[in-house]
C-alpha cells in the first residue's frame, strides 16, 4: 500500500499521514498526544520541539542522497503523547518509529508502554481500514 521512503511520492507520504492522524484518534486515553505535520508547524513550535530533541528536521545528508527528503516536509510529521514519554515519528527514515522513553531508567515500564503503542497503531490502523 505505502512504498519504502526512497520509492514513496508526495502523494503516498500525504497519505500516510492522513491514515495514521486518523490512527491517532483511536488511541486509549493513555496513548492520547498530539500530532505535528511538517508542513503546517509554526517557527515556535519547530523550535520548541527542536529545542526538546525531539523532532527532527530533515537535514540529514545520507538521508537525503537516498531520497528520503523528497517532497520535504510534506507527509512527516511527529506525534506526541500529552505526558510526552512517547513519540512517533512518520517519514522520517521509517514509515514510522515509535519512541518510548522514560527519565528514571524503568526499562520494564518504558517497554511496556512501546508494546501498548505498537497493539494501538495494529488495532487502529485494523479499525480505521477495516482490514
Amino acid at each position: 500500500m505505502f512504498p519504502l521512503n526512497t520509492c514513496g511520492t508526495k502523494d503516498t507520504r500525504v497519505a500516510f499521514a492522513d491514515l495514521m492522524e486518523e490512527v491517532f484518534k483511536t488511541f486509549p486515553e493513555e496513548l492520547q498526544g498530539t500530532f505535528f505535520r511538517h508542513s503546517t508547524m509554526t517557527e515556535d513550535e519547530i523550535t520548541f520541539w527542536v529545542e526538546k530533541h525531539f523532532l527532527f528536521r530533515g537535514k540529514d545528508v545520507m538521508q537525503a542522497a537516498s531520497g528520503y527528503h523528497a517532497d520535504w516536509p510534506y507527509g512527516r510529521g511527529i506525534y506526541v503523547s500529552k505526558t510526552e514519554n512517547f513519540m512517533m515519528w512518520l517519514n522520517e527514515g521509517d514509515h514510522l518509529r515509535i519512541i518510548s522513553m522514560n527519565q528514571d531508567g524503568d526499562i520494564k515500564t518504558t517497554f511496556d508502554r512501546l508494546g501498548k503503542c505498537a497493539k494501538a497503531v495494529e488495532d487502529g490502523i485494523k479499525k480505521v481500514t477495516g482490514k
